[in-house]
């Protein structure tokens, strides 16, 4: 459960060439989590500007840097150490502080999150 965010967060940090810091990606991990979790029907949408919120509180960085491509961040994902039988593992949420672990999430609502939670600058 401690995983939250770290499947996206450590695409990100792989991609960025380690120029997005490991706390860094994690906190856009955190938000795509949110963005998945939401689109699979696990929370409400309205948990994705939450999170976001604490986030920007905190000074973190909400949103994947716009020139990191999302085939390399889907590629990175794929070479995760979480990865059971070839499948991919994600924890997602169904609201704050309930978590679990999904591995049946389909490519195309991930990199749907990716796109959704990139940077648009």
């Amino acid at each position: 459960m401690l995983n939250l965010g770290h499947t996206f967060g450590h695409a990100v940090e792989q991609v960025s060439g380690y120029t997005v810091r490991h706390g860094e990606g994690v906190a856009m991990g955190l938000v795509a989590a949110a963005n998945l979790s939401a689109r699979l029907g696990h929370c409400s949408p309205g948990l994705q500007p939450k999170i976001e919120a604490a986030l920007t509180r905190l000074n973190l960085p909400t949103r994947i840097p716009p020139h990191l491509p999302l085939p390399a961040l889907y590629q990175a994902m794929s070479s995760d150490k979480k990865k059971v039988a070839g499948r991919l593992r994600f924890v997602l949420l169904r609201g704050v502080g309930d978590v679990f672990v999904a591995d049946d999430v389909v490519e195309t609502a991930v990199l749907a999150t990716l796109e959704s939670v990139k940077d648009t600058a």
